[in-house]
């Protein structure tokens, strides 16, 4: 209403965006060089897979039943605007990397919305479950398992908004006993990795 300011209603495009996709039913294992090994017994080679699946501008997208092994950045990671996906059913485990920044993100949101992930499992990550900048949500995590996690779950950086963590569970590299409440942070890392300052919202 030109009361209001007026308004236009248009139809919106999003060149090359793929949508009405899904990978489902794959067991999928990197081939990296398992002598290569660093002081502490930990392998360490990076000249193999990254993620085993990467969606990047996809909508109405989804992976199902799918496991990954070895890959050094994680199983699957949501990327560039994507919207409308669900991973569930999924696992990674025995990743192959240094223990250090920017590797062993089993299962990542950046910038992207309208995400789910449920009943996923994985071990000997750093970030299983995490959410990177520009991710405004919603993204929901839920009844997932991380075993022996080196760091935490939850956002990473540069304030991602409209988490939810349902139902999920963490165990600590080294550590016995089941305590998910420590594993799941929503903090200011200030100044760390690239100035990630405060993490997110909830």
């Amino acid at each position: 209403e030109s009361q209001y300011g007026g308004g236009t209603v248009k139809n919106f495009r999003f060149p090359g965006k793929v949508d009405h996709v899904g990978i489902e039913n794959m067991r999928l294992v990197s081939a990296p060089d398992e002598t290569e090994v660093n002081g502490d017994g930990i392998k360490v080679d990076e000249d193999h897979g990254q993620y085993a699946i990467k969606l990047v501008r996809v909508e109405d997208a989804w992976v199902r039943q799918v496991s990954g092994e070895k890959f050094w950045r994680g199983l699957v990671s949501v990327v560039s605007h994507s919207s409308y996906v669900t991973i569930e059913d999924c696992s990674m485990t025995n990743p192959i990397s240094h223990v250090s920044g920017g590797r062993r993100y089993a299962f990542n949101v950046d910038d992207s919305e309208y995400i789910l992930m449920q009943r996923c499992f994985s071990s000997e990550g750093r970030h299983d479950f995490v959410t990177g900048s520009r991710t405004n949500g919603p993204t929901v995590f839920v009844d997932s398992l991380s075993l022996d996690l080196y760091d935490d779950n939850g956002p990473h950086h540069r304030y991602s908004t409209g988490l939810l963590f349902d139902s999920m569970k963490a165990t600590r590299a080294g550590a016995p006993s089941w305590d998910a409440l420590g594993h799941f942070n929503v903090q200011n890392r200030k100044g760390s990795g690239s100035g990630h300052g405060w993490s997110g919202a909830q």
